[in-house]
């Protein structure tokens, strides 16, 4: 009986693979939609300046 207790004890101490798992797909789903975006920024920056160098 003392030995279930120390399991469960030791269990609640931190985090669960999944719920690490979960955190990282997010992570992870994140910085793929920021790398989109800010890939999109740049391009349309770069178009920017080629139109500015175009009429000059």
């Amino acid at each position: 009986m003392m030995m279930l207790r120390f399991k469960n004890k030791l269990n609640k101490a931190g985090f669960m693979l999944s719920e690490l798992l979960v955190v990282i797909a997010i992570m992870a789903i994140l910085a793929g939609v920021s790398f989109v975006g800010v890939n999109t920024y740049i391009r349309s920056l770069q178009m920017m300046e080629m139109d500015e160098t175009a009429f000059v």
